[in-house]
């Protein structure tokens, strides 16, 4: 889902660490590969510690379902655990439960220790969408409990939700000398230089081998090694890590889904929806819509995005008979990839279609997350892409007035990024028209990790004549491995401007 700003939910918490979903806590350990933990817990249950830490430890390693079983059983043992209602809103499967669980955590915070008080703090401010405060606390975490790696790694992700990069590099290298042993902080510290600017595919295949040493039993290490030789373009071997994956757990579906990716870059169709239904069919009910979004993405990469268009309206059509508690966020995820797909091909009844639809999801979702700031931000997506719908109508002042009442929208923010997805829909507006360096500048200022962005920007320094600066950004999309509808749309092309 293409959002103005990550929000707090704990697929954003995966999405904006770059790693795994944890931040970590407790006085012992739930197994021997894991991480010490800095501080005392509240529960006096014996079951509800124990469960509460075998739930860190799944998601330490990247588990799908396990957490949430360990962390609903932790709170069953003792209802009053703040800290295992945090835990269960970060493995929650549902924007619903996920703020629930974080609404109780809030609740009984007064029961809590005070590093356990300040991490639920750190997250109900999320809510606000104000990063700015999430980063003060986080900081006020660390100090905290200094020898806790997981609260680095906690740190870390607000600090890149805030643009904050090299300062974010720096608190994980400070938590990889805390722990070296700690093999999620180097896949974090690896997967930031994989997927966010400045990249170092070099320092990314370093930090990640580290936690391949350290753990090279467990699939999520070589899931990450994977996505090393995807950014170094060895799709062969990537193949291979995500087999190793598979050989370790063959009923991890996501394993699968990443073989699934590959095949579809190296053209291997077949195989690539075969992996995605072996995905589909091993995932837990509340990841099915996810993976079989991907499926409909192979037809793009073959040549027909009509029909990965028919096939995500399926999807989305298909969802409501699984019963998940999901199905709302599913639904969208489905339906922004149709529109992305739509728009970019000139499908404008299709797109029109989609969007109609997403303007009705995004209202019920905001109703879900129960805070001003969650409204403002799905008003603020529904203003995006009814702008770049208006964009390719030739509506570029309908366009840009949707721009501007997206940082409407978002000015109450505490946020230095809240106007990114603004800056896109202007770029692509004055890329429309032909005003080249405005729509450069523009880019400029939106997303700079996001690949549809990246490409349009080439566009716009193509279209203003600066044709080496060009190029070399043809040349990165081009060599872009990481999926969703942004890269199957322009990989290719991408490929044919680099040369």
């Amino acid at each position: 889902m293409r959002s103005v700003r990550p929000l707090a939910t704990a697929l954003a918490v995966a999405l904006s660490t770059g790693a795994c979903t944890t931040t970590g806590i407790g006085t012992a350990t739930a197994a021997s590969d894991q991480a010490p933990m800095a501080i005392p817990l509240s529960t006096q249950s014996a079951t509800a510690r124990d469960e509460f830490l075998r739930g860190v430890h799944d998601l330490d390693v990247e588990r799908a379902v396990t957490p949430r079983q360990h962390f609903d059983r932790a709170i069953a043992a003792d209802p009053n655990f703040a800290f295992g209602h945090l835990y269960a809103a970060f493995a929650a499967p549902s924007l619903s439960a996920y703020r629930s669980h974080l609404d109780e955590a809030v609740r009984l915070a007064d029961r809590a220790t005070p590093a356990e008080q300040l991490w639920i703090r750190t997250e109900r401010t999320g809510l606000d969408n104000d990063v700015n405060g999430q980063l003060a606390l986080a900081q006020q975490l660390v100090q905290l409990t200094p020898s806790d790696p997981r609260a680095y790694g906690y740190l870390a992700g607000f600090q890149f939700n805030a643009g904050r990069r090299s300062d974010a590099r720096a608190t994980l290298e400070r938590a990889a000398q805390i722990d070296p042993s700690f093999a999620p902080t180097w896949i974090q510290l690896g997967n930031s230089y994989l997927l966010t600017e400045p990249r170092d595919v070099a320092k990314a295949d370093s930090y990640i081998r580290k936690a391949v040493a350290l753990a090279p039993n467990e699939p999520f290490v070589h899931d990450y090694m994977g996505d090393v030789y995807r950014a170094e373009n060895n799709l062969p071997q990537a193949r291979a890590e995500y087999t190793r994956m598979i050989e370790l757990d063959p009923s991890r579906a996501g394993a699968f889904q990443q073989r699934g990716h590959v095949n579809s870059f190296l053209g291997n169709f077949a195989e690539a929806r075969t992996d995605y239904d072996r995905a589909v069919a091993l995932a837990d009910p509340t990841q099915k819509p996810t993976f079989a979004v991907y499926h409909a993405l192979v037809n793009v990469y073959a040549g027909d995005p009509s029909a990965a268009e028919a096939e995500l309206e399926r999807v989305a059509g298909s969802v409501d008979a699984l019963n998940i508690p999901n199905a709302v966020g599913s639904k969208i995820f489905a339906y922004s990839e149709e529109a992305r797909i739509a728009l970019h091909n000139r499908h404008l009844d299709v797109a029109q279609r989609a969007i109609d639809r997403l303007r009705t999801l995004f209202r019920q979702q905001a109703e879900m997350g129960r805070s001003d700031a969650f409204r403002r931000s799905n008003e603020a997506n529904i203003d995006y892409w009814e702008g770049q719908l208006a964009a390719r109508r030739g509506d570029y002042a309908t366009a840009r007035a949707k721009a501007q009442d997206m940082m409407a929208q978002m000015a109450p923010d505490q946020s230095p990024r809240k106007n990114e997805g603004a800056h896109e829909l202007l770029g692509m507006a004055d890329l429309l028209q032909g005003n080249y360096q405005a729509a450069a500048g523009h880019f400029a200022e939106a997303n700079p990790d996001d690949i549809y962005v990246v490409y349009h920007r080439g566009l716009a320094l193509e279209g203003a004549g600066r044709t080496a600066e060009a190029k070399a950004i043809f040349r990165r999309v081009a060599d872009w491995n990481f999926n969703g509808s942004d890269t199957a749309l322009v990989k290719a092309e991408a490929a044919r401007k680099a040369g």
